[in-house]
């Protein structure tokens, strides 16, 4: 079944575009997504002689092919959107943006849509009644404002003088569009002119306005430009409550304008002179200051990058010594130097990170080694909007401005925060309210925690902000595990405060200034937000001192862990600093600074878990400043406890193999041990343990040390080579001891036992230690036996008791052992089944 159809409320141009495709592909069937009942439009399609079907009547199923008009948006497109990735796509939008994966795609710059597919139909020559021409023309004129919009090509007119050499009617296309306005539009344009503001810059205005209304009242863009060109403004953003439903209606008649780019904060759609949005999740008040500031922003793309770089641009080139580079830098009081490689761009570097990386000893390394070379550059053309997030969200200090591919100046920070108002500096902090997430993923006890720390807040005086992982895995839909607190102030103060409220139990570490408060067996970690120095090489841990959240922030690991949420008066407030919002949109794991693997090597661990973990992509500045601090013999620095902690950190995840063949491919085990190099068959047996840990986890639902298996295994793999405790200095006697226990297991198991020997010889041994023994054998009878422990023998109870043997006469004494011990030997062994037979075989073999 072939489909055409438009956007959801559909304008005379989408409605005119159908059925003009309809000449083309008269197979097909239109289908309008909505229509209000009461509209003008809907009235005139029904009195048209094209049928069309109810979409409430379509089988989405029995779709093969659908063309679309008027837009190449999945948002905009309703239920349809669900099968466009499934069937053939055929496009035909004068505007070129969309998400819409096309077949065939029929774009060409209009100013309407019904006249790129009125050419198509006079190219084939295929002709169409004067009532259709009158349609076709009704959609051009009222998409062009009557071919006086800025937007009118020359093709418009050409196709409108067509449409009337084929009997179009002028006089029936003006009645259409100039329809009586009924008394509820009345009172909406009131409204809309009461409530209007206006913003102005560099002589371009754009006016914002709002309307209420109890019932939904039709045609409601028809009123937007009605206003428009009553306050003579460049552009209207006009948004409407009707019934509960919120929706923005955006009109420009100046190309600067882009009223698509301004909706787009509201996941909207349309072009650069028409555009709509339906407001989910926010009130009225809200929509208004979301517009407000995205109006704000669309000012920003008047001033372009040749206006306001700084030129000539301060450039090095990539051999030269970091030492050089900082002098460099002091001598011109600059913060950034654009780094060149015989004389074409290579990178930049910043200040910050030359002082660093001298601090750490490596003065005489070449600058090439720590510059940035995962950058953004603009030609001298690219708005001032565009240079602003690249400076303030991607956190880029310096912005190298090409022409022709040669660096002609740069753009710093400084140059782009003295462009932008006090207003628009806030949008360096990017917020967006996550309390309903916070609802809805949180356990309603750990909410109601969350309401009484944001009431212990504002009574001390206080910032509250939960942090880190549990954001993380908020914003990712992921199961809460860990909640941890961040204090501007005193932690164990606030916790003490919280637990005498709540009545938990209170654990605080003075020298940390952390607490813990634990309520029926939730806990709640509280730390005092801290900033990080180093005074030595990275092999000692970083010296800490109180300060602000975004500090606290800046010494974590990733942007993805450096996001929290705010439990003050702006309870629910997301707060990303670092861009962590964008990088888990982009699925990018990003440290916050170059000299990050070399302040803490074990991050490399870290990076490549978190990696597969959530299957992400290391960034490519992120990756090449790994590799430069593995070159550097970084892991040689770091403690062997701390390396075995972030070892075991990767043999708990559930992707550990994942994980460790990605550690496997960046070569980075060579670095402990030449020799330490995983092959297959340690994977396999790996493997073997994890699916053996599945069977276990449904005979024994006990809580067991994942990471014990897999590190006995690994032990196992590489005895013959090395000590795996020595390379990771282990001190956790228990895991050595469940390696112990497997080599043991194994041995006594090279012999065929008796069940009853099994028993007792695995009865003591720990599971951790039966599951690595199972893994590393060849053996099926090991397997077998350990299968057979695990899920039959170890429930085996004693048919009798200590109890049975007083009733039988026998007096307390050291044959009790030896005659239960007897008896459940032969239970075992299956050679009897019933407390009956096992009394009788006593009373035969001990009473008689």
């Amino acid at each position: 079944m072939k489909v055409i159809t438009c956007h959801v409320e559909p304008d005379f141009d989408a409605i005119a575009s159908a059925i003009a495709a309809k000449l083309l592909y008269p197979d097909a069937t239109i289908v309008f997504p909505n229509l209000p009942k009461r509209s003008k439009k809907n009235f005139l399609i029904q009195s048209t002689i094209y049928a069309y079907a109810d979409f409430q009547k379509v089988d989405l199923e029995s779709i093969d092919t659908l063309i679309v008009v008027d837009t190449r948006q999945k948002s905009r497109i309703g239920e349809f959107a669900k099968i466009v990735d499934k069937v053939k796509v055929i496009c035909f939008d004068h505007h070129p943006d969309g998400d819409i994966n096309c077949h065939e795609f029929y774009c060409k710059k209009t100013g309407a849509n019904t006249t790129q597919v009125v050419m198509k139909l006079k190219e084939r020559n295929i002709d169409f009644s004067a009532e259709e021409a009158t349609l076709f023309m009704l959609g051009i004129y009222e998409d062009t404002g009557k071919l006086l919009y800025p937007s009118t090509t020359v093709y418009d007119f050409e196709v409108c003088a067509y449409l009337l050499e084929k009997g179009a009617k002028l006089d029936v296309v003006s009645s259409v569009l100039e329809e009586t306005i009924e008394e509820s539009q009345v009172y909406l344009l009131n409204e809309l002119i009461h409530n209007a503001r206006i913003f102005e810059y560099n002589n371009i205005s754009i006016v914002l306005s709002f309307a209420q209304y109890s019932e939904y009242v039709a045609e409601a863009a028809n009123l937007v430009n009605t206003f428009l060109s009553m306050k003579k403004a460049d552009a209207a953003i006009c948004v409407f409550r009707m019934q509960s439903r919120i929706f923005i209606i955006g009109r420009s008649i100046n190309e600067k304008v882009d009223v698509a780019r301004i909706l787009k904060t509201f996941n909207g759609g349309g072009h650069s002179l028409a555009a709509s949005a339906t407001v989910k999740d926010l009130t009225l008040i809200e929509t208004l200051d979301e517009a407000t500031l995205a109006i704000r922003d669309s000012f920003l793309y008047i001033t372009k990058a040749k206006d306001i770089m700084s030129t000539p641009a301060k450039c090095v080139e990539k051999t030269d010594t970091v030492a050089s580079c900082n002098e460099i830098m002091a001598k011109y009081g600059i913060n950034s130097l654009v780094v060149l490689d015989k004389g074409n761009l290579a990178g930049i570097i910043s200040r910050p990170t030359l002082q660093r990386a001298i601090y750490h000893n490596y003065a005489d390394e070449p600058v090439e080694k720590f510059m940035v070379t995962d950058f953004y550059t603009v030609n001298e053309d690219v708005p001032l909007a565009k240079i602003k997030t690249i400076i303030i969200e991607e956190k880029q200090r310096i912005i190298p401005v090409l022409r022709n591919n040669e660096v002609v100046g740069v753009l710093t920070r400084t140059n782009i925060l003295n462009l932008i108002n006090q207003t628009e500096q806030k949008l360096m902090r990017k917020t967006l309210k996550v309390d309903l997430k916070l609802k809805n993923k949180l356990d309603e006890k750990i909410y109601n925690f969350f309401t009484i720390i944001s009431e212990v807040a504002l009574k001390l005086k206080m910032k509250a902000y939960a942090v880190g992982g549990m954001v993380r895995d908020l914003i990712m839909d992921i199961p809460i595990k860990d909640i941890d607190i961040v204090i501007e102030g005193n932690a164990i103060e606030f916790a003490k405060e919280f637990s005498t409220i709540v009545g938990g139990k209170l654990i605080a570490h003075n020298e940390f200034k952390t607490a813990s408060v634990i309520i029926n067996g939730e806990k709640i970690d509280f730390a005092t937000a801290r900033q990080e120095y180093y005074d030595e090489i990275s092999s000692g841990l970083p010296h800490v001192e109180e300060s602000s959240l975004k500090l606290d922030l800046y010494r974590r690991d990733f942007t993805i862990n450096t996001l929290a949420i705010s439990l003050n008066e702006n309870f629910g407030e997301l707060i990303d600093y670092f861009g962590g919002v964008k990088d888990i949109k982009d699925k990018k794991i990003r440290i916050l600074h170059n000299l990050s693997f070399i302040e803490d090597p074990t991050r490399v661990f870290r990076a490549l878990r978190f990696a597969e973990k959530f299957n992400f992509l290391l960034g490519q500045q992120t990756e090449k400043l790994m590799k430069n601090a593995l070159e550097l013999g970084v892991l040689n620095t770091v403690s062997k406890n701390r390396l075995f902690l972030e070892f075991s950190l990767v043999l708990k995840e559930e992707k550990v193999v994942e994980i460790l063949k990605k550690i496997n491919d960046y070569k980075i085990f060579k670095y402990l041990h030449k020799e330490f190099y995983i092959d297959e068959n340690c994977f396999n047996l790996i493997n073997t343990g994890k699916d053996f840990v599945k069977m276990c986890t449904f005979f024994c639902p006990i809580e067991f040390r994942i990471e014990a298996i897999y590190f006995s295994i690994l032990k196992f793999c590489f005895r013959k080579k090395f000590n795996l405790t020595n390379i990771l200095g282990i001190v956790d006697s228990k895991i050595e001891k469940i390696y112990s226990q497997m080599i043991q297991i194994n041995v006594f198991l090279s012999k065929r036992r008796k069940k009853s020997e099994i028993y007792f010889f695995l009865k003591p041994m720990a599971l951790e230690a039966q599951i690595a023994a199972f893994a590393i054998s060849k053996s099926n009878y090991v397997k077998e036996a350990l299968i057979s422990y695990i899920r039959d023998l170890q429930f085996i109870k004693p048919l009798v008791s200590g109890k049975d043997l007083i009733t039988l006469g026998f007096k307390p004494s050291e044959i009790f052992g030896k005659i239960l011990n007897d008896c459940f030997e032969k239970q075992i062994e299956g050679e009897f089944t019933s407390k009956q037979e096992a009394i009788d075989y006593i009373k035969n073999k001990y009473l008689n």
